[in-house]
């Protein structure tokens, strides 16, 4: 299977464009989004798109260990992607918010960020690993039905 990078990324940025507006529009009735949500949902979609893809265009499920290693690339660029996002949204509350942002992140000691980078990472690579599989499977799955 080969990885088209810009497909997927510009995925990823539109899923976590939608969640942005989805977590104001939701703000506005009190109501607020599960924190993982906009961090797992936007590498799985662009997975599952993938996986879809791939089955459309060779009819075949991925060969044996395949997903896990067009997962890794994967997760490089949804990282990326998602760190271009979080540099962007601190900016963007370090304006609106002043210095209140900084302290509030300085509450956790570098070990502890360290920490919670690696553990996202690791369920990115996770989620994008499912992603392909449901997509491809899905995918053959309405192929063969629709025959």
């Amino acid at each position: 299977m080969t990885l088209n990078v810009k497909r997927y990324c510009l995925t990823i940025a539109a899923a976590i464009i939608g969640f942005y507006v989805l977590d104001f529009l939701l703000a506005s009735f009190g109501v607020a989004l599960p924190g993982g949500m906009s961090v797992y949902l936007p590498p799985l979609i662009a997975a599952m798109l993938e996986g879809q893809r791939h089955a459309r265009e060779t009819g075949v499920p991925l060969a044996k260990g395949e997903a896990w290693r067009v997962a890794r690339p994967m997760t490089l660029w949804a990282v990326l992607v998602q760190l271009v996002f979080a540099v962007l949204t601190l900016l963007v509350l370090m304006v609106l918010g002043g210095g209140a942002v900084l302290t509030s992140l300085a509450q956790l000691s570098p070990l502890a960020w360290i920490f919670v980078v690696l553990v996202l990472i690791v369920l990115t690579f996770l989620f994008n690993r499912l992603g392909l599989g449901f997509g491809v499977k899905g995918e053959l799955r309405a192929m063969s039905k629709a025959k």
